[in-house]
């Protein structure tokens, strides 16, 4: 069975490992897939690196790829939305394009609006599980880190056909921070109630329609259409339904 893990990341690549560990751990679980999505920054790029080698040198048949997001960081309401957008695609991409029948999300690493906005998603795309992991020992990694960051950016920087010999060559530290004993780690499983497909996909139709359209072209009932005016993303006037600018923002997680 195909199985997939999309994942944030910061300036922490243990998050991910530390992640695949836990999946692969679960009863009949093997992953396949791994996608690590990084922002622009030069230091969550080279942690994205350490991640990205790390796994495929110890599990050489895993596709392990990186989609970096097109900022340096998440800062306002459109970089959000366009980061839930570019997650819901993936997810998609997985199940159509690689096969995958299992897509679970990791919220461990990235900042806190990528948490929610990622648990969000995998709501709205109906994910198989959303996760997030704790190591109690998090200062002595982080000092770690920074002992390796030097190292860490040599790999980064390498030529692509020599990432593997200097990972060798610091395999040992390298390991050590990638790898910890999972009996010291700690794994949430955070609730993941899927909304229905077609109930999602009316909202996702309607937040992408321009101009006005009558209440019951929708496909949607009033109290619903209520709870999208409150949320500040339609306008009831009469009976028809505006989509105000937020909720074209919105929308765009469907395109």
């Amino acid at each position: 069975m195909k199985t997939a893990l999309i994942a944030p990341i910061g300036t922490s690549a243990p998050v991910i490992t530390e992640m695949v560990m836990h999946i692969n751990g679960l009863e009949g679980m093997e992953l396949t897939d791994v996608v690590v999505m990084p922002t622009r920054d030069e230091l969550v790029m080279a942690h994205a690196t350490l991640a990205r080698v790390a796994l495929k040198h110890r599990y050489g048949r895993m596709r392990v790829h990186l989609h970096p997001l097109p900022f340096r960081d998440i800062g306002s309401t459109g970089d959000t939305v366009e980061f839930m957008r570019i997650a819901a695609k993936l997810v998609a991409e997985e199940r159509r394009v690689h096969g995958c029948e299992r897509v679970y999300l990791s919220i461990a690493g990235g900042r806190k609006d990528v948490c929610v906005s990622l648990a969000i998603v995998g709501q709205i795309m109906g994910a198989d599980g959303v996760f997030h992991v704790i190591n109690p020992e998090v200062r002595v990694i982080n000092e770690q880190l920074e002992r390796l960051r030097e190292r860490i950016f040599e790999l980064h920087r390498a030529p692509e056909e020599e990432k593997g010999e200097v990972y060798g060559r610091y395999r040992e530290d390298f390991e050590s921070v990638m790898f910890p004993p999972i009996e010291r780690l700690r794994y949430v499983q955070i609730p993941c109630i899927p909304y229905p497909e077609d109930y999602i996909g009316r909202i996702g139709t309607l937040l992408n329609t321009s101009g006005r359209v009558r209440i019951e072209r929708t496909g949607l009932e009033m109290r619903e259409l209520k709870r999208l005016e409150r949320a500040g993303m339609v306008r009831i006037v009469g009976d028809e339904v505006a989509v105000t600018e937020f909720g074209e923002m919105v929308g765009r997680i469907w395109r």
